[in-house]
């Protein structure tokens, strides 16, 4: 038996001992080998090494084989041997062939190893795998075959060791753990996006770098192509079959049926079990999800079993747990232990007030006290209710009956205190306060709410009945007919769709802002700068006057310096920071376009790290699925696809789980539309026309239907957003070669945006396209090119 034979056969023994127990495995090669010593002595080196690791780059066992180095491998320099394995050798090389230099691992297959259907696989599926650039993914760089035929990858050289090793070596700490399995969950998700599945995720395929990031190699090495029969009989071995490692292979790989992208969900369940020693018994349950036996009973994707895990380690509910009502509430008093004690407290306190206040009642002089601290435990709650329980109650999913009941109660309360007789002027300022932040949660655009309009319009007048009276000096009364403006200003512009009215509230609401004294420039103040200064970023992108957004920036970003330190440093300053981010991207979106998308990625990493201090934020989500949005349009228009699908698709998840949060608002609904409508583009991006024309269509239908609502209560405003609809339907139609279809739709949008302009319920952002579109119509009808922009 040749070399090649002998390693074949011991391969294809090698499978099967794998599942045979610690103690039998002795025996059984003895039993299989029936004295052939070579084969016999090829299968104990083979155990030892799989006990060890499995071949990777850099993570190879070392043979005691001391065959000479090859002098070069295609444009490499071999300097080094890094390992050698069942597979075949790690070398240690360099380019040099002039045009650059870099370090690398060359991987050789063994001669004859492979059959010749697989070599011809293998060489297929390295253009696939070369694809795959992600920083926690070692990147395939080269390949081809040797003078002696053999099979050979050009990878990324990693300094590090093996995540088994950094374990051991460095005790981390369990946050640390986890952050280095959320990492290899983001990069297993990011291959399964490019189609490419693993097959082999253990602890010795995951390297980890001097700086404690992961690279995971052997990316797609394992595939599960047929089997070919080789020249002598012998049963060739796939390649998928000698990446298998017991322990972490899902259940399907031993039946040899179809591998997925759940198969290495089932690998990373196992790895978690690994890394986290945790008795929790909802680890215990994220980790039975991802390692269940059936397939389809795992997590959909690696980014969702990431999630649940983070989820898990910051308190909040897991999806792998049955969600009863009582542990999704027994997860909200984990989270909010203090805050709930005290309205325990506070509702104890109440009740035994009311008790004293009965006790007392034949007393004059207890009962007025006892009315007047009834009265102020009305004041405290309501404030309570708006400020207070409403935030809380807005991150957590399925509470938006409770937050409009909430809403409807602090109304009552809101109207009792406005109708007292005699109201202190101190009564009256609060109060308009608390209706402010009221009609915010009502219906004020531009961040999550619960698309209550008409209330959130009623009662900002009732606030400003209640300002009036109060002097022009007085600070806080000018900072909320300031607020006051400027919440009208923005129903305008998104609800009415009137600039004109918008523009002019908008103004109003700086002109108040401006009149306040230096001295009387507050905390409340500079909060109230900070909204007026993006309100009126907002407003000048609806309006398409995208050129005036960069001064405003500026002058925004100046502001933001002349706050004190404390100021600056806050939670709302950084958030404000990402927004101009955002604006910004805005601001270069329309010319300069990978300008555009380097800053919405920037802005992307500000929302990240706001996102981990306030997961489930509702305006920090609105406003994260909002840069995903308009940074797929940079990258798209760029060229750089595989940036743009990303964002958009991590667009689509963020608000997906904004609308569990706050499903009846109606900005929430309209920003989902707009992302389905971005998928249609990013489906047309990815060349499949048919199925972009089909998604492009349901968006359309979507639009129609909102419009024909708006119709019967007597308005157009939705007009607008269906002529931009039907545009883009016709820009993917002409795309993917349907003309007829396309020139139909811009027929349509015509129509649609005309009707709209006559009723002047259009923002300019939409009004902006009307020349373009009519352009089109024009090409259409008189038969010439259509393929030209739209503006």
């Amino acid at each position: 038996m040749d070399d090649v034979a002998l390693e074949r056969e011991a391969l294809r023994l090698f499978e099967a001992l794998t599942d045979i127990p610690e103690v039998d495995r002795e025996a059984w090669i003895a039993a299989r080998t029936e004295g052939n010593e070579a084969l016999a002595g090829r299968l104990r080196s083979l155990l030892a090494a799989e006990r060890r690791a499995s071949l990777s780059t850099g993570g190879a066992w070392l043979s005691e084989d001391t065959a000479e180095l090859p002098a070069r491998i295609g444009a490499y320099r071999i300097t080094g041997l890094i390992g050698r394995g069942g597979m075949g050798t790690v070398y240690r090389g360099e380019r040099d062939s002039g045009d650059f230099d870099h370090v690398v691992a060359v991987k050789v297959i063994k001669p004859g190893l492979l059959s010749d259907a697989l070599a011809e696989r293998f060489r297929r599926e390295r253009q696939t795998l070369a694809q795959l650039s992600h920083p926690h993914i070692a990147q395939l760089f080269d390949g081809g075959e040797t003078d002696e035929g053999a099979p050979y990858i050009v990878m990324e050289f990693v300094p590090g060791f093996s995540l088994l090793r950094w374990v051991e070596e460095t005790a981390p700490s369990r946050a640390d753990r986890l952050r280095m399995f959320g990492a290899i969950c983001r990069a297993v998700g990011f291959a399964h996006r490019s189609l490419v599945v693993h097959r082999d995720l253990t602890p010795s395929n995951v390297l980890v770098t001097p700086d404690g990031s992961p690279k995971l190699i052997d990316f797609g090495i394992a595939r599960a192509p047929d089997l070919a029969p080789s020249t002598d009989g012998a049963r060739a071995p796939s390649i998928g079959s000698l990446s298998l490692t017991p322990g972490y292979a899902a259940p399907e790989r031993m039946t040899s049926a179809a591998v997925s992208t759940s198969t290495d969900i089932y690998s990373l369940g196992k790895l978690l079990g690994w890394l986290v020693d945790d008795k929790s018994s909802e680890l215990r349950a994220i980790i039975a999800k991802a390692t269940a036996d059936d397939p389809n009973d795992r997590y959909a994707t690696a980014e969702s079993l990431a999630e649940d895990v983070e989820a898990w380690a910051t308190g909040y509910p897991v999806s792998a747990v049955r969600r009863g009502p009582g542990y999704i509430f027994a997860k909200f008093v984990g989270r909010n232990r203090l805050p709930i004690a005290a309205a325990a407290l506070t509702i104890a306190l109440l009740v035994a007030a009311l008790v004293y206040a009965l006790v007392a009642n034949h007393r004059a002089q207890i009962a007025r006290a006892d009315a007047e601290t009834r009265f102020n435990d009305v004041r405290a709650l309501a404030n309570y209710m708006l400020f207070d329980l409403n935030g809380q109650l807005a991150r957590v999913p399925g509470n938006t009956a409770a937050r409009a009941a909430l809403a409807d109660q602090a109304q009552r309360y809101l109207a009792s205190l406005a109708a007292t007789p005699g109201a202190s002027p101190d009564l009256q300022l609060e109060t308009a306060r608390g209706l402010l932040r009221l009609a915010q949660i009502q219906g004020v655009p531009n961040e999550p709410n619960l698309g209550e309009r008409d209330n959130a319009l009623a009662n900002l007048r009732r606030a400003d009945q209640l300002l009036t009276p109060r002097p022009r000096e007085d600070a806080h009364a000018a900072i909320y007919r300031g607020l006051s403006a400027l919440y009208r200003g923005l129903i305008e512009v998104h609800g009415k769709a009137d600039q004109k009215a918008a523009r002019a509230s908008i103004a109003q609401a700086e002109a108040s802002l401006a009149s306040v004294a230096p001295a009387g420039r507050d905390d409340e103040w500079v909060r109230a700068m900070s909204a007026l200064r993006i309100a009126q970023l907002e407003f000048l992108d609806v309006a398409g006057e995208r050129a005036g957004l960069a001064s405003l920036i500026e002058r925004a970003r100046t502001e933001l310096q002349g706050w004190t330190p404390a100021q600056r440093n806050s939670f709302g300053a950084r958030a404000d920071e990402a927004m101009l981010l955002y604006y910004e991207g805005l601001s270069l979106g329309d010319t300069e376009y990978e300008k555009a998308l380097a800053v919405h990625l920037e802005a992307e990493k500000r929302y990240d790290a706001l996102l981990k201090e306030r997961r489930d934020d509702p305006l920090l989500l609105y406003r994260a699925a909002w840069n995903g949005l308009d940074g797929f349009a940079a990258g798209s228009r760029a060229g750089i696809e595989h940036v743009s699908d990303r964002l958009i698709r991590r667009a689509a998840q963020v608000i997906d789980r904004l609308a569990l949060i706050d499903d009846r608002d109606d900005a929430v609904r309209a920003l989902q539309m707009n992302i389905k409508e971005a998928l249609s583009q990013n489906l047309r991006d990815a060349g499949a026309f048919e199925d972009a024309i089909a998604a492009a269509q349901q968006v359309v239908a979507l639009r129609k239907a909102a419009a024909e609502k708006a119709r019967r209560a007597g308005t157009t405003n939705d007009l607008g957003n269906l002529g931009f609809s039907q545009m883009i339907l016709g820009v993917v139609a002409r795309d993917g070669g349907q003309r007829p279809l396309a020139c139909a739709a811009w027929r349509d949008a015509l129509a649609s945006l005309r009707t709209a302009e006559k009723a002047q319920k259009i923002i300019g952002f939409h009004q902006g396209f009307i020349p373009g579109i009519e352009a089109h119509v024009k090409a259409c009808a008189n038969g010439g090119p259509i393929d030209f922009p739209m503006r």
